[in-house]
């Protein structure tokens, strides 16, 4: 809304063609974060390090997504989890915990609402072009993120230790996931860039 969006939100709904309907009324779909991603959605057994799955919304987000993707043209915006689902339902896999590599350094404990680390930008990125740098602070608060990117999409962040935390789809269209989450540094103006770009996507 402060970006000078209308927020809408979509039921749980096992009634995809419903669901279908109801994204032909919006300009633009914003995912959000959530739980951990069904790894059976990307040809993976659970891990005993993957937790709090969430069958019904996991199963309706991967197959919105894929349609969005297939048949659509609106403007779409993955924030972690929702970075997550988008890239696994154009044919990408995840890590399923960062926390059990000992090459990645993950942040579990720190505050969603302060930034823990710097985000490298690959240059004439969306994003990039989006907040006028070539890095930026972002918070951290996940334990999972993407491994394998999807096909015709590029890595557009990373962190010092090559964790992906920006993906966006080749082309015009903006597609952007953001692994962080920008909605709780909203006072940064780097991250209200973001949902300004998205809002200005979706007229």
């Amino acid at each position: 809304e402060k970006a000078g969006g209308i927020p809408m939100l979509l039921p749980f709904t096992d009634d995809t063609q419903t669901l279908f309907e109801l994204t032909e009324r919006c300009d633009g779909i914003l995912i959000t974060g959530g739980d951990d991603v069904a790894p059976f959605l990307y040809g993976e057994d659970v891990s005993h390090r993957t937790a709090h799955l969430e069958p019904v919304r996991d199963k309706q987000e991967y197959l919105l997504m894929k349609h969005l993707l297939d048949h659509a043209s609106v403007p779409l915006l993955g924030i972690c989890r929702g970075c997550q689902i988008l890239n696994v339902a154009a044919g990408g896999t995840l890590h399923q915990d960062l926390t059990s590599q000992e090459k990645y350094h993950v942040l579990l404990n720190a505050s969603r609402d302060s930034f823990a680390h710097r985000v490298r930008l690959k240059k004439g990125s969306l994003l990039e072009q989006i907040v006028g740098s070539d890095t930026l602070l972002t918070n951290s608060y996940h334990h999972q993120s993407v491994k394998d990117v999807a096909p015709g999409f590029l890595v557009t962040g990373t962190t010092a230790d090559d964790v992906i935390e920006a993906v966006e789809k080749e082309g015009d269209r903006f597609v952007l996931g953001v692994q962080w989450h920008p909605e709780m540094t909203w006072s940064c103006p780097i991250n209200q860039k973001i949902f300004q770009a998205f809002i200005r996507a979706c007229e």
